[in-house]
């Protein structure tokens, strides 16, 4: 299986994030980050990430926090369905730790899969 985060695996215009924005079909959350997800019918995950500079002040922890969403996203996007998954990051997110960002993830990508496998059932 390939693990590898390719183009094809992100969203890259303002067009894909938008449709996201505007046709959320799930959101989970903590203090420091939300996800939004939209089911699609590409064949794999995509990811989109926001970091602003207002919530992440410094470059080197904005790379950071985007540096840790990829890993994350591409370590579980083979247990993802077929969405287009945004993150957010908040205030805050910078005062976490490394491993604290990740536990956080992979969190968030638990309660996301739960909620689009309820919704599969339902």
């Amino acid at each position: 299986m390939n693990f590898s985060l390719t183009k094809e695996h992100k969203l890259l215009n303002s067009l894909d994030f938008s449709q996201v924005f505007e046709k959320t079909d799930f959101k989970v959350s903590t203090s420091s980050s939300l996800i939004l997800a939209k089911l699609t019918t590409n064949s794999y995950p995509r990811l989109g990430l926001v970091v602003s500079k207002k919530n992440v002040g410094c470059a080197v922890a904005r790379n950071r926090i985007k540096r840790l969403c990829r890993e994350s996203f591409r370590l579980r996007s083979a247990l993802l369905p077929k969405v287009d998954v945004v993150i957010l990051a908040k205030t805050g997110i910078s005062r976490l730790e490394n491993k604290q960002i990740i536990d956080m993830l992979n969190s968030l990508f638990d309660q996301l899969s739960a909620k689009i496998e309820h919704r599969k059932l339902a």
